[in-house]
């Protein structure tokens, strides 16, 4: 999905939804509930960092942004859209 285009990883440290317009109804579905598991995956990994850092819940953004820079910088596939810190999305 990714190197369809379908996904990418946000400024966030999140997967999004990018272009699910070639997936039939099927595929559609089942890449929604796997960007919603792996984004809960994601954040409880995000709330287990800030918990173990005793770190409250203003530290959130911070670490997203960590996490968003090396989601986007480790073993992205080719094709695959990413988001610059500004907001603009481009594929690698």
């Amino acid at each position: 999905y990714y190197a369809a285009g379908a996904l990418g990883e946000n400024n966030r440290g999140y997967v999004e939804l990018r272009d699910t317009g070639g997936l039939n109804l099927k595929d559609k579905a089942r890449v929604r509930k796997l960007v919603d598991a792996e984004n809960r995956d994601r954040g409880a990994l995000y709330r287990e960092i800030l918990r173990a850092n005793n770190l409250g819940a203003q530290f959130m953004g911070e670490v997203e942004r960590i996490f968003a820079n090396s989601w986007r910088g480790q073993n992205v596939v080719p094709g695959s859209w990413v988001q610059n810190d500004d907001g603009s999305w481009v594929r690698k």
